[in-house]
Order: C-alpha cells, then sequence, then structure tokens
C-alpha cells in the first residue's frame, strides 16, 4: 500500500513550532542547569506519564470497539494534528507506518538555535517513550518503533505501529 497524505494546516504549524521551540528551549536550559541525566529521566517520566493518558483517552473513546490499524491510526493522527504535523500513513492489516515530514518540533528547534542532537535526544526520551506508552495501554502486545528518525531538520520521522494479538 502506497503512503497517503494526511491534512496540513501551515497556521497550526507555525504556532506549534513556536511552542515546542519554547518547550525544547525550555527543556535545554534544565539541561545545563541540572546535567542531562537528570533531565532525560524527567523527560521519560513526562512521555510515559502522558502516553499512558493519552493511550486511556482513546481506549476510552474505543469503548466496546474493537481496535484495529484504522482506528489505532485515527487516534494517533488526531493526536498529532493540532501539532500541525503534515503526515504520510500506510496502513497493513496488523500494522501501519506514519511518516512526520517538516515536524513542529524541528522547526521549533532550528528557529531557536537549539542543535539537531539535543532535538533528537528530546524526541527519543520524551516523544518516543510517549507513544510507546500508548500502545501498553491500548494494545499490551503491540509495539511501537521509531523506525527512523530525521537525520537533520528538514529530514523526516518514520514510525511502527504494531497492534500485536487483540482480545
Amino acid at each position: 500500500m502506497v503512503f497517503a497524505k494526511c491534512d496540513w494546516n501551515e497556521d497550526i504549524w507555525k504556532g506549534a513550532s513556536a511552542g515546542c521551540g519554547v518547550f525544547c528551549a525550555f527543556v535545554s536550559a534544565c539541561a545545563k542547569e541540572f546535567g542531562w541525566e537528570k533531565v532525560s529521566a524527567i523527560l521519560k517520566g513526562l512521555g510515559e506519564s502522558m502516553g499512558s493518558g493519552v493511550g486511556q483517552m482513546f481506549k476510552d473513546q474505543l469503548g466496546n470497539q474493537k481496535l484495529d490499524v484504522e482506528k489505532l491510526s485515527k487516534f494517533v493522527i488526531g493526536f498529532n494534528g493540532p501539532f500541525g504535523c503534515q503526515m504520510e500513513i500506510e496502513r497493513h492489516p496488523s500494522f501501519y507506518r506514519l511518516r512526520h515530514h517538516n515536524c513542529p518540533m524541528a522547526a521549533g528547534c532550528k528557529s531557536f538555535g537549539i542543535d539537531y542532537e539535543f532535538m533528537k535526544r528530546v524526541c527519543e526520551d520524551w516523544g518516543a517513550v510517549l507513544f510507546k506508552s500508548v500502545m501498553k495501554v491500548l494494545a499490551p502486545t503491540g509495539q511501537y518503533e521509531l523506525s527512523h528518525l530525521r537525520e537533520n531538520f528538514d529530514d523526516y520521522c518514520e514510525e511502527r505501529y504494531t497492534l500485536g494479538t487483540l482480545v
């Protein structure tokens, strides 16, 4: 199956980019003050708690319906949409891949002068942990993988969500 593009709104993306830049500038200042190890642990904890909350929210919206790739991908796209992410999705029966182009986190970091390597660490320690936690709630035998982390600010990221065995 070919990737299908999802809607994109440039004005939302601009606002989200500014917000992400402020967030990363704050995280950077904290890392300088307290050290990366402490900040990394805080980001991972934040990602886990946020992911659990988001996963429960999705689970509540699902109600008695059976989770499938279509529903899971719509939840995740709906969650990322308010950040103005330009996304492409490729659905298969037991998994889907989601590509993020012109990420507001990357754009925000770039505009605030935060280097790529720092942004990458924030994405790995917070964003990837968040979506792993979402999957623990929604599909405990499923899996989330950040299969391609952008290699520069202008590259794309790709995530893979596998449902696992559903009851």
